[in-house]
This record gives structure tokens, sequence and C-alpha cells, in this order.
């Protein structure tokens, strides 16, 4: 059985601030489901300011990038949500979107790495460990 560590030292106390956020990473068309009752469940622990998710933590007409980057530096841990097709999702041309260099997963994927963060593949609806190399460097061993 594995042991679970105390969630209570894991944030700081007294709200949010430096390094108490969880940062969900994924795929709009892969497993929407999964992340969904991930982040529900996250923000009803650990409470919604403490939970990033592009989709809805976000604000319109601004950056994009300096949203990332500033969600990463307040977050302790990337959830990266592996569905079936993150691995191989593909332009209309055929090229791997984690090949390309702009590509919304890559780039919050990269960051994080960059940030210190800790990174962790969360694999959702039979998805299987990505053994492949990724550009960012995050296949698992």
């Amino acid at each position: 059985m594995a042991k679970v560590r105390d969630q209570s030292s894991w944030f700081s106390p007294g709200g949010v601030g430096r390094r108490d956020v969880v940062f969900v990473s994924y795929r709009e068309s892969d497993s929407p489901q999964a992340v969904g009752r991930l982040t529900d469940d996250l923000r009803e622990h650990y409470g919604r300011e403490r939970v990033f998710r592009y989709t809805d933590s976000n604000r319109a007409g601004q950056d994009y990038v300096a949203q990332l980057d500033e969600a990463l530096a307040r977050s302790r841990a990337v959830l990266a949500v592996v569905g079936p097709t993150w691995l191989t999702t593909a332009t209309a041309d055929g090229v791997p979107r984690l090949h390309i260099a702009d590509d919304p997963v890559r780039l919050e994927l990269e960051r994080a790495f960059a940030s210190g963060a800790l990174v962790v593949l969360v694999l959702a609806a039979g998805a299987d460990t990505p053994r492949a190399c990724l550009p960012m460097g995050c296949a698992a061993t």
C-alpha cells in the first residue's frame, strides 16, 4: 500500500502564495472528462485558487505565455494528463503537435521543467505511459 503524505503540510498555510498551486496540463481533445473530474476533486480539496487549469483560470485578452509563466512560477506541481491521443495528436499535415514549438501542451511542459516544479504524468482513459523521446525530454523510464 502506498503511503500518502500529509496533505496539510504540502501547501503553505495562510492562503495563496509562492509555490502553492497545482497546474493541470492537458490537451483539450484528449480525455476532457478525466481532466474535469480531476480538477473538480483538486479544487474541492485545496480550493479553487490553488488549482490552475488554463481553460478557466486564464484572463481573456492577455498574453498566454505570460500567464503560463506566472502560473508556473506559483506551481509546486504540474499534472500532465495523458490520454490515449495525447502523444499522437497531429496537425492536418500529420506532424505530431508535441513536435511543434508553439504547441500549448509542449509550451506548458517545457516551462514546467524549467520552473523546477514537480511534473507528474497522470494516465487517463486507458492511456499507456509515453516511452517515446518527447521534444522536451519528459519520456518515462
